[in-house]
């Protein structure tokens, strides 16, 4: 079965959890706030959090651009990070 599929708007990375107001999920009525599963890959790339049942499009900020500390300590916890990341910016969506 496949992955559901969802965007997160206005959102923020706690550890290996993200929070915010899910759009696109047919479980959940958009503008809903959610907290996520746990996190278990980050496409920088893509802008995407992939947890055990759901894809979620991080939306309203540019990660591969923007990198900051709880990014990278979300790669931390995931087994990889850029340790030449300003401790100065925060992780948010908005």
């Amino acid at each position: 079965m496949p992955k559901q599929e969802a965007s997160l708007r206005n959102w923020k990375i706690d550890g290996l959890i993200a929070y915010g107001n899910i759009y696109g999920h047919p479980n959940f009525l958009n503008g809903h706030f959610i907290h996520t599963s746990t996190i278990i890959t980050l496409n920088k790339q893509a802008g995407i959090i992939e947890t055990l049942h759901t894809f979620y499009r991080l939306e309203g900020y540019n990660l591969e651009s923007e990198e900051s500390p709880e990014i990278c300590e979300l790669e931390k916890l995931l087994g990889e990070c850029n340790p030449n990341v300003s401790k100065n910016r925060p992780v948010t969506g908005q």
